[in-house]
């Protein structure tokens, strides 16, 4: 069973969301992990706060799971963020779990809530013909920096003892965290790292992030795999769509 499949940190909701609609129209996933993912529901609100409704109608993936990390207060109106998985295919399971903090009911979006961000991972199964698949869908622990950390490790751990066991597995995300890291080695040493052979510069579109930052040399989102899923092709899009850079992979188990 051959699958096209995107993941993304839309940035917001959708900061660039007329791009993102225009890319996602143009490559058709059958699969779409997203991070930083609203899900209003008021047709009052701009669009990126409805990021879900409005992304369903446009791709036409009409199955959904979400996995909100906490609700945000805004001027007006409050509204949960997560992250969400669209799928062309039922969802015939979904669940997630927290890292270390749980759910926020309050988040202020502020330069101090940020070291205090609810972050968690997302599982959905999906009902392919023929066989279920795995999809494990994160935004990983914030901080100053992409180098290793006690909770970033302990993270890697959590997501492998989640997985232990279950196949066929897709693994993708923003993790937080650079390329290089033993976060990243250990996820990298029990399941295949799609784009390890790409040696990739940067996931951040630079349009919106300063390069002397740290960003201009930052890789933090991935796509990993269980052995029994075969990689077809694999990129990384340079489409201004969010403030990362979108990966696309189609896939064969």
């Amino acid at each position: 069973m051959q699958f096209k499949f995107l993941h993304c940190n839309i940035w917001n909701g959708g900061m660039l969301i007329s791009n993102l609609i225009a890319f996602l129209q143009k490559e058709k996933p059958d699969v779409l992990a997203m991070q930083e993912v609203y899900n209003g529901h008021d047709a009052t609100m701009e669009r990126r706060f409805r990021s879900i409704e409005v992304l369903q109608e446009v791709t036409g993936l009409r199955h959904f799971a979400f996995a909100p990390a906490f609700s945000e207060d805004l001027a007006s109106f409050s509204v949960q963020n997560g992250n969400a998985v669209l799928s062309r295919f039922p969802i015939m399971k979904h669940e997630h779990w927290f890292y270390d903090r749980p759910y926020d009911p309050h988040f202020v979006d502020n330069k101090v809530s940020y070291f205090k961000t609810p972050y968690n991972l997302q599982h959905v199964v999906l009902d392919l013909p023929g066989r279920n698949l795995h999809v494990y869908n994160t935004h990983g622990i914030w901080g100053e920096h992409g180098r290793d950390t006690e909770p970033r490790l302990q993270m890697a751990q959590f997501i492998l003892e989640k997985m232990s066991g279950i196949t066929p597995a897709v693994l993708c995300g923003d993790f937080n965290v650079n390329e290089g890291t033993q976060t990243i080695a250990n996820l990298s040493a029990a399941l295949v790292n799609v784009f390890a052979p790409d040696r990739r510069q940067n996931s951040f579109n630079l349009d919106h992030k300063a390069p002397g930052t740290g960003y201009g040399t930052a890789v933090v989102d991935f796509i990993f795999t269980t052995p029994d899923v075969t990689t077809l092709t694999r990129r990384q899009p340079e489409d201004d769509v969010t403030d990362h850079r979108p990966l696309v992979c189609e896939f064969t188990i």
